[in-house]
């Protein structure tokens, strides 16, 4: 990437949050497109480390228990609920589902399955390949299995899927979160006949972008 000095990550963060304001802007439909790319090269990455790291052979697995306890459990708990949440955003665009008891239902349980099954193969590999460990000891467990597996390149594939899962975060927080500014216009309009309110669907996308800009921005400053 372009070198832009001290401050290159937020401009490219305020960037990537301009370029998917404007898709989601432009059209619903390009944000879904956009978000389905994103969400299917991330599953398709993941599910490659798993392959890759169960193609290797397996490290000897150390049975030991001799691990200090820190207190620091409810703290670990809380970066793998974050692993496995978003799948609960979808409750935002709810008011948008042609049969909401039935596919809000849907898209849940197989949005829980499928992250699930997918992040509990990676941990597979990462187990198989560096041990428990060297889980443990790892500060950056995919970068380690890869370069381990296929060397440098491993590594900048990981630096890859992690800027794709990052799009696709900032993808998903823009158009869920434009869903509920939407929903309100629809409740209540603005004009006394509804116009503006039924024409604002990716108005309220401009808006959830616009908060994530400056969020982004604020660490120019």
């Amino acid at each position: 990437m372009i070198p832009l000095g001290a401050h290159a990550s937020a401009i490219y963060a305020a960037a990537a949050i301009v370029i998917l304001t404007a898709l989601n802007s432009f059209s619903v439909k390009h944000s879904t497109r956009t978000q389905n790319l994103l969400s299917a090269v991330k599953v398709i990455g993941l599910l490659t480390i798993f392959v890759v790291g169960m193609s290797i052979p397996a490290v000897p697995q150390s049975l030991s228990t001799n691990y200090s306890h820190s207190g620091a459990l409810g703290l670990a708990m809380v970066f793998v609920l974050l692993t496995y949440g978003g799948w609960n955003e979808i409750a935002f665009a709810s008011a948008e589902f042609r049969n909401p008891q039935r596919d809000i239902l849907r898209a849940l349980l197989w949005g829980i399955f499928v992250i699930t099954a997918v992040f509990v193969l990676a941990n597979l590999a990462y187990m198989n390949v560096l041990g428990l460990q060297g889980v443990a000891q790892s500060k950056v467990v995919a970068a380690d299995l890869m370069r381990r597996a296929l060397g440098e390149y491993g590594a900048k594939f990981i630096s890859l899927l992690i800027a794709v899962s990052t799009l696709g975060g900032a993808s998903g927080t823009i158009f869920t979160g434009a869903r509920t500014n939407y929903a309100l216009g629809r409740g209540f309009p603005v004009s006394p006949n509804g116009t503006m309110a039924r024409t604002n669907q990716d108005a309220s996308g401009r808006l959830s972008g616009t908060v994530c800009y400056h969020i982004a921005a604020g660490d120019l400053r």
